[in-house]
């Protein structure tokens, strides 16, 4: 999802907007289904950092992290770890004391395992 447009705009063919343009689309709308994934999977971190911090959050998250699977229900597993690892401080706004946010992530990858083994009726 890099900005290295030059490698792949030569595989793009000519249309009415410019190359560039297309491929921004395209790159936007990998990072808003990505985000939208992130906002389900993790909803209670959402609202305890605000959407305009969990947006930012996903951003770096999804920069670095491509989804390596077509089932969207596996993308961003990963996102407790980079968080204790990458993100500590980066969240500044509206943000309750990290303790209380690590507990969230941690709570919420929890039940994203229990979501991907299946166990829905256990967690109920």
């Amino acid at each position: 999802y890099d900005q290295d447009n030059q490698s792949i705009l030569k595989f793009i063919k000519d249309g009415k907007a410019p190359k560039t343009e297309l491929l921004d689309i395209y790159r936007n709308n990998i990072y808003s289904t990505l985000e939208n994934v992130l906002n389900l999977t993790y909803p209670q971190v959402q609202k305890l950092v605000g959407q305009r911090n969990f947006q930012k959050f996903c951003h770096e998250f999804i920069k670095d992290h491509r989804s390596q699977d077509g089932n969207l229900d596996n993308y961003g597993k990963e996102l407790t770890d980079f968080f204790q690892k990458s993100a500590v401080g980066k969240i500044r706004e509206g943000c309750v004391p990290f303790s209380d946010f690590l507990f969230v992530m941690v709570l919420q990858q929890v039940r994203f395992s229990v979501s991907w083994l299946g166990l829905e009726s256990v967690w109920a």
